[in-house]
């Protein structure tokens, strides 16, 4: 526990999974590592509010590079200040924040850059209705195989999901009464770079009341009937 009373927690990730055990400020890098992307997702609760932000992804070098797990490299994970050191440990600095351009390209770790699309079925609803996100993840015009993608949704918790077959569809409840962003990065495969943020917009529909008045009274279509004279 922090001294202001926040709680943190680490969660260091392997081309997007958690890495099991490895919750700790540092992280030292094997050989399990080689060829992937790693990062760290840190989790701050303080007075019943959670809020978390992952770091970077960063290319660990295959071990063909000359540069593999406990090399002479220093293990900076992406000019941290965390306090790295040399042999390829990872320390908590790491976390600068999601980039919507992480490891798009495909020259850091020989991996192929991947595209996410996101389809919505309905653009204007009502508050209160859901519509049907279908997100899908391309390298080229074929599918990736596995991985995961973050869903931001204005006004809820970010979630993370698998993708069935480079694809995943979502029903999402729009709870806002103006705008709401819905937006998707994929985190990326030992094969496929993580890619931009694609986003939607799904702008909340007002309920216009219609009303008629008959025999003295206002029959409201929606609301409670008004006396009049």
């Amino acid at each position: 526990m922090d001294g202001d009373g926040s709680t943190i927690t680490y969660a260091w990730l392997r081309d997007g999974d958690e890495i099991p055990g490895a919750d700790g400020q540092a992280y030292t890098i094997g050989e399990q590592d080689q060829g992937s992307q790693i990062s760290v997702r840190v989790e701050v609760t303080r007075d019943g509010l959670t809020g978390s932000q992952t770091s970077q992804p960063v290319a660990v070098p295959a071990a063909s590079d000359g540069s593999g797990a406990g090399g002479s490299g220093s293990g900076n994970t992406g000019g941290n200040t965390g306090g790295n050191s040399a042999g390829g440990t990872t320390g908590s600095g790491a976390t600068s924040g999601d980039s919507t351009n992480a490891g798009s390209s495909p020259s850091a770790a020989g991996k192929n850059k991947a595209k996410v699309k996101v389809k919505v079925s309905k653009k204007k609803v009502h508050r209160g209705k859901k519509v049907k996100v279908r997100i899908t993840v391309t390298v080229g015009k074929k599918r990736v195989v596995g991985g995961k993608i973050r869903v931001q949704v204005t006004g809820k918790k970010t979630k993370t999901y698998k993708l069935k077959k480079g694809k995943r569809v979502l029903r999402i409840k729009i709870v806002r009464s103006s705008k709401t962003k819905i937006r998707v990065k994929f985190l990326g495969t030992a094969t496929a770079a993580a890619a931009k943020k694609a986003k939607v917009t799904i702008r909340t529909l007002r309920r216009v009341f219609a009303q008629t008045v008959c025999c003295g009274l206002v029959c409201a279509r929606w609301g409670t009937p008004v006396v009049v004279g």
